[in-house]
């Protein structure tokens, strides 16, 4: 969990990488390990400042998905961000 105050341009890319990171940072290696051992990984970050996002959602998810389809890769990682500022708070 994080709180960006005064988040960069970059912020969303930022975002991305770091739920990466979470992800493939865990230990599968090993004969008694598979792809399954893989935990979900979360990444919920406070945006305090700055707009990246069309709307004034409180909360948006993010998760590896086909656009055009629709449907979702089902994968383990989500990156959750709440603005405050789209609730009236500043």
């Amino acid at each position: 969990m994080e709180i960006s105050l005064n988040p960069d341009n970059f912020e969303p890319v930022r975002l991305e990488f770091h739920a990466g990171k979470l992800f493939t940072g865990q230990d599968i290696r090993g004969k008694d390990r598979t792809y399954d051992d893989l935990k979900y990984t979360y990444q919920i970050s406070f945006l305090v400042k700055g707009r990246f996002f069309s709307g004034d959602n409180f909360l948006q998810n993010f998760e590896y998905y086909d656009k055009e389809r629709g449907v979702s890769l089902g994968g383990r990682t989500r990156m959750n961000l709440l603005r405050p500022e789209g609730r009236g708070i500043r």
